[in-house]
């Protein structure tokens, strides 16, 4: 999945509140992108991977935090690892 999301950059501890989501979460997290789009808000873009339904929860708690502005997932499913067949 891909979670992107822009917020106010000035709002009361925030930032430190999205890093302790990230941190408390890194299971889910692959990678982030950090963009300044102006002096006042910040938009990221992150990678999210695991089970959908833990996935969009923690996307809903990001998009939820006060001061974080616009928000949207967007998942993709994984393809699933092919096993191969043994024959005996």
């Amino acid at each position: 999945a891909a979670l992107v999301y822009v917020y106010a950059l000035h709002v009361r501890e925030l930032a430190k509140r999205l890093t302790q989501a990230f941190h408390s979460h890194h299971v889910l997290s692959l990678a982030s992108l950090h963009v300044h789009l102006d002096a006042e808000n910040c938009m990221e873009v992150s990678v999210l991977k695991g089970p959908g339904a833990d996935v969009r929860h923690f996307a809903e708690h990001i998009v939820a935090e006060r001061g974080v502005r616009h928000g949207r997932i967007f998942t993709i499913p994984a393809p699933q690892p092919h096993r191969s067949k043994r024959h005996t």
